[in-house]
């Protein structure tokens, strides 16, 4: 019971994270489907579910892989080697990425907004190669550090969104000759969005700083890098199935955003802002999953060696699906409250929350 109740502690503070800055975060979605027509947010949405893709292939299962050998061998060698090989791969993508920017938002028809490209991919790069760094903090038990870090982001990134997207409007009808003027201009709808994600993400990048600088960067130009390529081999064998698992599972909760492009003929974009903006209902369940994952996976792994630990996970699992089914009844019995959520406009895709909220849990 004790056990259970460390990782019921350990859920409510990256839950207090997760839950209130995600909750916060998820607030600009009201915003955003009042603010832009159904086939402006349809940009939001399909570029978000790209950026899903590519983060579990980045990341190709390097998380999990730390928490497994972290248990096994030396901490710090374990996060340099782990760093080493995600800051290699992802400073490839990123190089790759921005040299055929153009080809690739032909490719999405976005021929005459290749910046959104430009801006997805450094948001991606950032967000790749801190994930180890974040998995360390988890792995060290520091929750609070976890989630201060995690709460600035969202923080800084709804500020932004509230000072671009609603304060420059108004200060700029009141004053034309604001210096906002020489860095805030209208025409960029929802790069905005984008950019303020960028910003936050930089942001993260530089609280993190010390953190890599002190256990990567300095070592490895002290000549006291522990990089081990014998259990990068390792680490890599493990990963293997976790990116093939991690993009299937991705594949089957994201692909219907992408193949309603290609299987609508008219009023594509407006009808994937709709069922984007629907799919947002299904908040509270997302949340819970995701606040459970971060405190379970440094769990499993360490009370893995525990002779009842089939026993504690049986538990955890009874009390997951209790929390999970109270969830989805009131989100089910109150649907016409939490429709309100969205914009008039995005509602008549009511059914797809529903729907979707049942294909979660």
């Amino acid at each position: 019971m004790n056990i259970l109740k460390k990782l019921a502690g350990q859920t409510a503070i990256y839950g207090l994270s997760s839950i209130i800055g995600r909750l916060l975060n998820y607030l600009l979605v009201p915003l955003y489907t009042r603010i832009f027509l159904t086939e402006e947010y349809g940009i939001v949405v399909e570029l978000y579910t790209y950026t899903a893709f590519f983060l579990v292939i980045l990341t190709y299962g390097m998380e999990t892989s730390f928490f497994r050998f972290a248990t096994k061998e030396n901490l710090n060698k374990v996060y340099q080697t782990s760093n080493f090989i995600i800051l290699t791969t992802t400073s490839i993508f990123l190089f790759l990425s921005i040299f055929f920017s153009k080809k690739i938002a032909n490719f999405l028809n976005y021929n005459e907004n290749h910046e959104y490209i430009i801006f997805f991919i450094c948001i991606i790069s950032i967000d790749v190669f801190t994930s180890i760094t974040f998995a360390k903090l988890r792995y060290e038990n520091k929750a609070v550090k976890f989630a201060l870090i995690k709460s600035t982001n969202i923080a800084m990134s709804i500020f932004l969104n509230i000072f671009f997207l609603i304060l420059c409007p108004k200060i700029l009808e009141n004053n034309h000759n604001s210096f906002i003027k020489y860095f805030y201009f209208g025409n960029l709808g929802v790069a905005y969005i984008f950019i303020s994600n960028l910003i936050a993400s930089i942001f993260t990048l530089v609280l993190l700083a010390p953190e890599i600088f002190k256990n990567f960067i300095f070592k490895i130009f002290n000549k006291k890098n522990e990089i081990d390529f014998k259990l990068l081999k390792k680490i890599l064998i493990y990963s293997s199935p976790l990116l093939i698992a991690g993009t299937a599972g991705t594949i089957n909760e994201m692909i219907d955003r992408i193949l309603l492009k290609n299987l609508l003929e008219e009023n594509i974009m407006s009808a994937i802002g709709i069922y984007g903006a629907n799919y947002k209902l299904a908040i509270l369940m997302t949340l819970f999953i995701q606040t459970f994952r971060f405190a379970a996976e440094p769990f499993f792994f360490s009370e893995a060696k525990n002779k009842n630990s089939k026993k504690l996970y049986s538990e955890v699992m009874t009390y997951f699906i209790i929390f999970g089914l109270f969830i989805f009844l009131i989100i089910n019995l109150y649907i016409d409250f939490f429709q309100n959520f969205i914009g008039e406009e995005f509602r008549e895709g009511i059914k797809i929350g529903k729907f979707i909220l049942r294909n979660l849990f």
